[in-house]
């Protein structure tokens, strides 16, 4: 039996976080993706829940083709810090890396096309790159 999924962000609820100061220590802002995110997208391409890294193959690739064009890079998929002592996949809209990467943190616009293509569970916020 499959766990209960959790809440939906909703973008209409969240506030935005105020931007990072430049560059020290380095920042990006993106979504967390979570293990609800990946089997909710392999429940859409109809796989069993008990293939495992099928379905975190499978449905991570489709979700990332739902993305918008400019998030399907490489770049733009990190690991990152989540909680204490914990790593977690994320889909990153920017940086504290220039003002322009900040600036692309806080474009509510886009954050909203990527919220409508994932349908995540948890909102975008700051998080520390994993090496």
């Amino acid at each position: 039996m499959a766990p209960p999924a959790q809440e939906a962000f909703n973008i209409e609820e969240w506030k935005m976080p105020p931007p990072m100061q430049l560059r020290v220590p380095y920042y990006v802002f993106g979504f967390p993706i979570t293990s609800d995110d990946i089997n909710n997208w392999g429940d859409k391409l109809n796989l069993d829940r008990n293939l495992g890294m099928v379905i975190w193959d499978r449905g991570f690739k489709a979700m990332l083709q739902a993305l918008p064009q400019e998030y399907r890079r490489r770049e733009n998929i990190m690991s990152v810090s989540f909680g204490q002592d914990r790593e977690i996949m994320c889909i990153v809209l920017g940086s504290n890396k220039s003002q322009k990467d900040i600036e692309r943190a806080q474009d509510l616009d886009m954050i909203r096309k990527v919220a409508d293509a994932l349908h995540p569970h948890l909102a975008p916020g700051w998080f520390r790159p994993r090496p």
